[in-house]
């Protein structure tokens, strides 16, 4: 039903913006049209605005307005929050940017895979809830900004989450997201922020971590990891040279959920990173059965 109503936003759209392109390319340069006129790719990427508008109860929403109210103009790129830049020489969306927002929840909607062009999708201190879309990753290769912390997000990260090999800031800090990290995330090598502490991520952390060179803030405490922490200068020293601010544990709080349990000994640790770790005993090996007599 959502595919079939998603569908029908986009014909209405792009009709109307074909119509709207041929008038303009009449009295006007293709740079005017590009900048000033809906064209029909712009056309589609507002329908998948629109479509996020609803799945995410946006007649609910209660927005501090420096634009235009959502729905109110057939450009989006008025929209409060919304960005847009020239890309092929056609206005597309590519931030949106919602912090914040009384009254933002429901799910987002994998449609948003189709907004080719996204660089930023900035949702954090919301009611979102549902899970990651899978396919982001894969379809939208200029990602450089995700931040969908604060929120009741939950599931696991989509199998293609890797891909976002040119993101520079990843929030999923006080979410519900769960699972492993994986020995992927040194795929990411861009990445100059990484906040997804007090969430529910477990497992061991991967000595991949020593390919994110262009850290600077690294925090990840307030979640179920456990086991050895991995020697992340033994594998690259350049780690230490952007870090400046780094967060693996914390002191126990009886007012606060379980931490991640690291087992001592440590290994030697990046000077940003060595006065917020702790770690607990290794769990003694359990014994061997006895022999059969």
């Amino acid at each position: 039903r959502r595919g079939t109503y998603l569908r029908s936003i986009m014909a209405s759209r792009t009709i109307a913006a074909a119509a709207l392109l041929s008038y303009a390319v009449s009295f006007g340069s293709a740079a005017i049209v590009a900048a000033d006129v809906m064209t029909p790719e712009l056309a589609k990427d507002c329908a998948i605005l629109e479509l996020l508008y609803h799945t995410t109860e946006g007649p609910n929403w209660q927005v501090p307005l420096n634009g235009t109210q959502w729905l109110t103009t057939e450009d989006c790129c008025k929209w409060d929050g919304v960005g847009c830049k020239t890309q092929v020489g056609q206005n597309r969306v590519t931030s949106i940017r919602m912090h914040d927002t009384v009254g933002l929840a429901g799910t987002l909607p994998p449609e948003l895979a189709r907004l080719t062009y996204l660089q930023k999708l900035q949702m954090r201190r919301s009611d979102l809830s549902g899970t990651i879309p899978v396919g982001l990753a894969t379809y939208l290769p200029d990602m450089k900004s995700l931040e969908i912390g604060r929120t009741r997000i939950s599931g696991t990260l989509p199998a293609d989450f890797y891909a976002f090999e040119n993101l520079e800031s990843l929030y999923l800090k006080r979410s519900e997201v769960s699972g492993t990290i994986d020995a992927a995330i040194g795929r990411l090598e861009e990445l100059e922020f990484l906040d997804i502490s007090k969430s529910k991520f477990s497992g061991t952390i991967p000595v991949e971590f020593a390919s994110l060179t262009d850290l600077e803030t690294f925090i990840i405490a307030r979640n179920y990891f456990t086991g050895h922490f991995p020697d992340l200068l033994s594998v690259s020293d350049k780690m230490t040279e952007k870090l400046t601010e780094c967060e693996l544990s914390e002191p126990w709080d009886p007012e606060e959920e379980d931490d991640n349990d690291f087992y001592c000994p440590l290994p030697n640790l990046p000077p940003a990173c060595g006065k917020r770790i702790y770690c607990v005993p290794a769990p003694s090996p359990s014994p061997s059965p006895p022999s059969p007599p």
